[in-house]
């Protein structure tokens, strides 16, 4: 016999039970983070627009001529748009290798001023998986256009068409797997290169900083790299006191 009152298991207001003590913890639905944040909405229309635009501008200019794009590479560059609108289709959809060949040049040779939504385009090409899978091999064959884009992006004097689109290419990477190992290896150098982007007064220069910050964190906290983790906590530090 035990007494209810007095007993071990006896009823003392507000205080749980032990035995129900580990149910009684508090569950939180977001905390931590899993996953990724990205950008997926893309103006299609509009990036294309631009695109035209802008080789208009080279094919007038004597000096500039040569870095417009062929008639064929016009009509590429229109499938892989053609490609990445059809999400429903990404299962089974791939990109041919000059598709990808077309993208990194443009990268490569277009005027600073020019180069966003050539950007804009490679922010969609990653979360297609065909489309992540044959830019990771052109990495890992030595060809990193990711890490010349994050400097070409960000090179003084900075615009702001530019931070903003690589950010959210950058951002996008965290989705595939695939880029996880580049992601971590060269994250100090990420960081570095955007690391003026919380002083931006652009709203979505800040979210996709922010963004990038908290995908950071969740893949460091993921590999348990404690020393990444306090890099990305200080960056997340400044941008809160900036605020």
């Amino acid at each position: 016999f035990r007494d209810p009152y007095t007993g071990s298991s006896a009823y003392v207001p507000a205080e749980i039970s032990s035995k129900h003590a580990a149910s009684a913890k508090p569950t939180f639905k977001h905390i931590p983070k899993k996953g990724a944040l990205v950008f997926d909405v893309a103006q299609f229309d509009g990036i294309s627009k631009k695109i035209s635009e802008f080789n208009n501008s080279l094919l007038s200019n004597e000096d500039q001529k040569e870095l417009a794009l062929t008639e064929v590479e016009t009509s590429r560059l229109g499938a892989i748009v053609k490609i990445l609108r059809e999400t429903s289709y990404y299962h089974s959809s791939s990109f041919a290798d000059v598709d990808m060949d077309l993208l990194l040049k443009l990268l490569n040779s277009w005027p600073l001023s020019m180069v966003f939504p050539v950007i804009d385009i490679l922010r969609m090409i990653v979360l297609h998986p065909d489309g992540a899978a044959k830019l990771v091999k052109r990495i890992n064959g030595g060809n990193d256009a990711l890490l010349e884009m994050i400097k070409k992006a960000t090179s003084r004097p900075v615009i702001p068409a530019n931070l903003l689109t690589s950010l959210r290419a950058v951002t996008n990477l965290f989705k595939n797997p695939s880029f996880h190992q580049w992601l971590h290896y060269h994250r100090g150098e990420i960081l570095d290169a955007f690391s003026g982007s919380y002083i931006s007064s652009n709203k979505n220069v800040q979210l996709a900083y922010s963004t990038l910050i908290l995908n950071f964190a969740v893949l460091l906290i993921e590999k348990g790299d404690e020393e990444g983790q306090s890099q990305v906590l200080s960056a997340a530090l400044e941008e809160h006191m900036k605020r």
